[in-house]
């Protein structure tokens, strides 16, 4: 059956809309405080693992949190920054992430209005849960030990495909910082 201009141009949607599936399966929520003021903060410092179980994915994660940071005027120094940057996250099972209060204290993921709420106190909890095709971004005030950002993706990464695997970590990234509160700069 010969196909009309109409029916074409309607098979050519539906390409599209297929091809886009997997971006809109791909969940981002970000929180933060709405009053307070991000543009007083101009520099960040990583908290890296010495290992990660996938070094070539955190290279991608970092690269393109470091991306988007310095794309909002923010830039990267060794010590005495305005926040720390912590990314953690889970790919083939669900995870514990052990914290130190002394670095920041990690509210539970999905918590409600946490930078509300009372922050670590000794005796309780240091680990939270992350679930598996969980990716977390969190930015922290070291001086206060308070988290001020949080990115959250959920998805899922098929490892045998690494370049799409890394468009779509390099995509939930840009998705979480167009929630940033501080604009992009224009290059």
């Amino acid at each position: 059956m010969p196909h009309t201009p109409a029916i074409s141009r309607l098979l050519a949607c539906l390409a599209l809309l297929l091809c886009a599936w997997p971006l809109e399966a791909q969940k981002v929520t970000v929180e933060y405080n709405k009053q307070e003021d991000f543009s007083r903060y101009k520099t960040y410092t990583w908290i890296k693992n010495e290992t990660y179980a996938r070094p070539v994915l955190a290279a991608i994660i970092i690269g393109s949190v470091d991306k988007e940071l310095q794309d909002r005027g923010l830039k990267e120094v060794a010590s005495g920054s305005d926040l720390i940057v912590s990314i953690y996250g889970a790919t083939d099972s669900d995870l514990r992430v052990t914290v130190t209060p002394d670095i920041y204290y990690f509210p539970p993921l999905y918590a409600t209005t946490w930078w509300t709420t009372a922050m670590y106190r000794p005796g309780t909890s240091t680990a939270i849960y992350v679930q598996t095709g969980t990716l977390v971004v969190d930015l922290a005030d070291p001086h206060s030990k308070t988290l001020k950002w949080r990115g959250i993706a959920k998805g899922t990464l098929d490892p045998s495909q690494k370049q799409k695997s890394a468009e779509t970590v390099e995509k939930a990234v840009a998705k979480m910082f167009r929630q940033y509160p501080v604009p992009a700069q224009k290059r």
